[in-house]
């Protein structure tokens, strides 16, 4: 039968899991496993591949800030003639990540004169785009709600180019929960959708120019290639200037082209692993470099597809079946090795384009087991409890204990274990009894056996029974004593001082005064759980047992309170020399027994 509180647990397991599961992609720790797995070379299995063969990066860097005379927004000549100089080297396409002007430069002074700038990129980009498609950056604007627009001259030059891309695309970029970029810029992060619900973005436009079509979601695929180097616009321009066009076509020929910045302080993003080569550290990289690795990933065909959603129920019962655990071994056994095997699986399935949440599903099976752990906690309380308002005033102390730790089970046939046997019981009580109404002998008994039963606790001992006036105790068991014959007797000698203040209580509540005698003997005996399937009792058998309560009935005869057999004096003699004063009392016979040297107890 399932208790209804591992109902509860089991569902807060499946709440916890589908919770791990469906944000798995948010999950700081996923994500951190995800990039190790894309910067070690030893688990990146991507193929390698040459990203000069594909894709060139045309960079504006210091250098060429540098020896500006002008604002960087006034290189309009250089954009042309950057242009220009990758249409000569016969590009597939080129993507321009750079906003086009919003506004007129007509005739701005220079060194050499007077230079319309409008009309020099004008002319560019349309000689460009009559040889080679082009698709240039359009940037969201957040305070205005929409794009920036161009002038529509530039529109009317882009719109002359034939083909069935966007000419001017969103270079927005999807950013995750950690600021870094890993998604296909698609719908998920766009501002704005075409009418079918698409996102055109600059790296897929490009790819449309270049007569690619490109994958519309999944991740970045950041393990491919080796990083990307930039060529410098400086030298571009250069070789054009000098009519190298081999150069040109050496190193643009049949690749795409993306021109950009590649300063350390524009346009930069955070990303999983650094993709500049000449920064080989840093994942803090110029955006033309992600827009590069987004074309590369669509290049080949290797975006990284997270998993379906479809598959999130699958996931969440096989997280859940560590709920119902077994030997506790295979348990934690079992556990420890799907993880292992979970995250295995990861790494396969990166090196083959696709993703789960390896390390979310690892998260929610130990959310499971912790669930399992404290319902079972839980439960164990309250058994610790009941155990313990059903037996609590039934067995001793150390018996109880036992029981709720499972050290003791009632199925269990007992085992044979040395300790020292202590028989009490109250003089002249027959008598007592005939002269003394129910009510009050029960009230007596219950006084003196509450004051006895504390002592045999206070020194590690366990009540074994009570007969009419009678105690019987043993030391040793189930809790484990150095000496059980010396706690025995002291014991004892607490019993007989505790009897004398007693002894004053039952005076004043006109109850008549008791005398006690003990026995004490020390050996082996049969300890555990005896009886039926109806009725068991946690006892001890043996020799030791009669021995001890035929001691106990000498003590009358030999005027003493405390009588112990010579087992008892060696046992504590050998442990404790001198700690306990005897007084030979020499042999007596027993009851069925041979002769037996016995002692009085006189302080210890």
């Amino acid at each position: 039968m399932i208790r209804p509180l591992h109902c509860v647990g089991l569902l807060l397991s499946g709440l916890l899991g589908a919770a791990l599961l469906a944000f798995g992609e948010h999950n700081p720790v996923e994500l951190a496993v995800l990039d190790a797995w894309m910067n070690t070379p030893a688990l990146n299995h991507q193929p390698r591949v040459n990203t000069g063969d594909m894709i060139r990066v045309v960079g504006v860097d210091d250098a060429f800030v540098q020896q500006l005379d002008k604002p960087l927004s006034l290189i309009h000549e250089e954009l042309a003639a950057a242009l220009q100089a990758a249409a000569t080297g016969q590009a597939r396409a080129i993507g321009v990540d750079f906003v086009l002007p919003e506004k007129r430069f007509d005739g701005v002074a220079s060194r050499d004169g007077l230079v319309d700038f409008h009309r020099s990129l004008l002319k560019g980009l349309l000689r460009t785009s009559q040889s080679v498609p082009v698709v240039v950056a359009r940037i969201w604007d957040a305070e205005r709600g929409q794009f920036r627009e161009p002038l529509v001259d530039y529109r009317a030059v882009l719109n002359r180019q034939p083909g069935d891309f966007d000419k001017e695309a969103s270079v927005m970029l999807c950013v995750h929960s950690d600021n870094r970029v890993r998604a296909l810029p698609g719908a998920g992060c766009q501002p704005e959708l075409s009418a079918d619900g698409s996102a055109h973005y600059f790296a897929g436009e490009l790819l449309k120019a270049a007569g690619l079509q490109p994958q519309r979601t999944g991740w970045i695929n950041y393990g491919l290639g080796q990083g990307f180097d930039y060529i410098p616009l400086l030298a571009v321009l250069d070789h054009a200037r000098q009519g190298d066009t081999a150069w040109l076509q050496g190193q643009f020929g049949g690749r795409i082209v993306l021109l950009g910045s590649v300063l350390n302080d524009t346009d930069i993003h955070r990303v999983p692993r650094a993709i500049a080569a000449w920064d080989a550290d840093n994942r803090r990289v110029p955006g033309v470099l992600v827009h590069a690795q987004i074309a590369l990933t669509q290049l080949h065909h290797a975006s990284i597809q997270p998993m379906p959603a479809w598959l999130l129920p699958t996931l969440l019962l096989l997280a859940c079946l560590a709920y119902w655990r077994v030997r506790a071994g295979w348990w934690f056994g079992g556990v420890a090795l799907a993880m292992v095997f979970a995250v295995g699986l990861q790494g396969y399935g990166l090196a083959h384009q696709w993703w789960w949440p390896a390390v979310s599903w690892c998260m929610a099976l130990m959310g499971t087991v912790a669930t399992r752990w404290s319902v079972d906690a839980i439960l164990g309380l309250r058994e610790r409890h009941r155990l313990q308002q059903a037996f609590g005033s039934s067995v001793s102390p150390q018996v109880l204990k036992a029981m709720v730790s499972g050290q003791l089970k009632a199925q269990s046939q007992g085992s044979r274990v040395p300790v020292c046997v202590l028989f009490s019981d109250i003089r002249g009580f027959t008598t007592l009894s005939e002269h003394t109404a129910p009510e009050r002998v029960v009230e007596l008994l219950n006084l003196y056996f509450d004051q006895m039963t504390h002592h045999v606790h206070a020194h590690g001992g366990t009540v074994d029974k009570f007969i009419g006036d009678g105690l019987m105790a043993f030391y040793g068991a189930p809790n484990t004593l150095e000496c059980p014959a010396l706690c025995a007797v002291r014991s004892a000698l607490h019993m007989q001082q505790a009897l004398t203040d007693l002894n004053q209580t039952l005076a004043a509540r006109q109850l008549p005064s008791l005398h006690i005698g003990i026995g004490l003997h020390v050996g082996e005996a049969l300890v555990g759980f005896i009886g039926g399937p109806q009725r068991r009792e946690y006892t001890a058998i043996g020799d030791v047992v009669n021995v001890a309560a035929r001691l106990e009935g000498l003590c009358k005869g030999l005027g003493q309170g405390i009588v112990v057999s010579r087992a008892v004096v060696d046992s504590i003699e050998h442990h404790a020399p001198g700690a306990v004063h005897w007084r030979d009392l020499g042999l007596k016979s027993l009851k069925g027994r041979s002769d037996l040297s016995v002692y009085g107890v006189q302080s210890a």
